[in-house]
């Protein structure tokens, strides 16, 4: 985000500073979507491990694809026929993205997948759209950034698709009012993730 005489301009890519890395927008702009969980779940939820610790489930409240939100190559995909919860080792259709830098985008339970894995890809770029394929109750996806394979990790992904490194945080850039004149960035750490009484977010 770039400030210039009091406007507000939006980087066209993901960025990272001394806040950490911050993304571009995994739905179109202006879609409201809410967290109902996030890195706060309680003992025995999914997002405990390390591989998962900073995931966010979303969900969306409008309608968009989902968007890469980083250059960079796909390195696995699943595109179930049958979407029972054994598709994608509960993950569903999933698709995955590294980045030049090493952080891995990971994106699941998704409906369709439009693209194939090798495939390079732009930031923006439409990669699939929301589901409930695999171990899901209903409609999201899964969110999480992962970091980093650059070596060693790759070699040992080569074994199991569903691999992933550790969780790291991130941050979302975010409309900070329903107007949207103005914005805020905000952790995935600090998400408000609830099924009741819900926050409403846009990108």
């Amino acid at each position: 985000m770039i400030k210039i005489l009091g406007l507000v301009f939006l980087v066209s890519c993901s960025s990272l500073d001394a806040n950490g890395l911050t993304l571009y927008p995994i739905f179109d702009r202006g879609t409201p979507f809410i967290c109902t969980k996030g890195a706060k779940a309680g003992p025995g939820r999914s997002h405990n491990s390390k591989t998962s610790k900073y995931a966010v489930d979303l969900q969306l409240k409008g309608v968009s694809d989902l968007l890469s939100v980083f250059d960079g190559t796909v390195i696995a995909v699943t595109n179930c026929k049958n979407r029972k919860s054994s598709c994608g080792s509960g993950y569903g259709n999933f698709v995955k993205i590294l980045s030049k830098s090493g952080y891995i985008a990971f994106y699941s339970h998704l409906n369709k997948v439009f693209v194939r894995n090798g495939q390079r890809v732009k930031v923006g770029q439409r990669i699939g759209s929301q589901g409930k394929s695999g171990h899901a109750s209903g409609p999201h996806t899964h969110f999480t950034i992962n970091y980093s394979w650059i070596d060693k990790g790759m070699r040992a992904h080569k074994k199991s698709k569903t691999l992933l490194p550790r969780s790291i945080d991130y941050n979302f850039n975010v409309c900070a009012n329903k107007q949207c004149t103005s914005r805020s960035i905000i952790k995935a750490s600090k998400l408000t993730c609830r099924t009741k009484r819900l926050k409403i977010y846009k990108f």
